[in-house]
């Protein structure tokens, strides 16, 4: 993930330098993801933080979006074992790497830009235990599809504020099985579930034209 980041990052710098690319937006992305609670509970509730960017060139319609989303949820507890306290945490994370289209409605006359977008996405769960010096990771991924909605405002021509709400959905559920035993304590997660879910916060950014 760190290193799609950095990659999204240089093209970023390559796009907005272009001549090719008349206008676009790299915008950060802070919020909550809620997962289906019966597959996912206690780990349906995740805050989530992510990077929007979208560009287009002066005969395009709409906008190419690539966005890159990640969210974690995690538990922490202390247990008696046969030589004393053991520590745990359980940890499950969810990331996203969408594709598609973004179109911005933007008019001369006022600085608020409403948009609508959609695509497909590379959806990647992945569950960890840890239990004392002991522990145990599973993960799963496939295929999924994106929708989302909002607005932004922006601020001297270049600094973008906003918020989005956002749904996916994958293809398949997900499935995650973890389990560490030390000290003669036992922690297990297991998920089978949608790794997409409702998404909602705020937008921060960049805009260039």
């Amino acid at each position: 993930m760190k290193k799609v980041i950095l990659c999204s990052i240089v093209f970023l710098i390559s796009i907005s330098s272009s001549s090719i690319f008349a206008s676009g937006n790299f915008n950060l992305f802070l919020g909550k993801k809620q997962l289906e609670q019966i597959d996912w509970e206690p780990w349906d509730d995740q805050w989530e933080i992510g990077y929007m960017i979208d560009f287009r060139s002066k005969k395009m319609p709409f906008n190419i979006a690539i966005d890159i989303l990640g969210s974690e949820a995690y538990e922490k507890e202390t247990e008696s074992g046969v030589s004393g306290n053991v520590k745990k945490k359980e940890t499950v994370t969810t990331s996203e790497l969408d594709i598609g289209i973004r179109k911005i409605f933007e008019a001369s006359s006022i600085p608020i830009r409403p948009f609508i977008g959609g695509g497909i996405g590379l959806f990647k769960s992945v569950a960890n235990i840890d239990v004392g010096r002991e522990s145990s990771s599973d993960s799963d991924s496939c295929l999924g599809v994106w929708f989302s909605g909002g607005a932004y405002w922006t601020i001297n021509k270049g600094l973008n504020l906003g918020i989005m709400a956002r749904y996916s959905k994958t293809e398949r559920p997900l499935s995650l099985s973890a389990g560490a035993t030390d000290k003669k304590v036992t922690d297990k997660i297991e998920i089978e579930g949608d790794a997409g879910g409702y998404h909602v916060g705020l937008i921060l950014g960049y805009h260039w034209d």
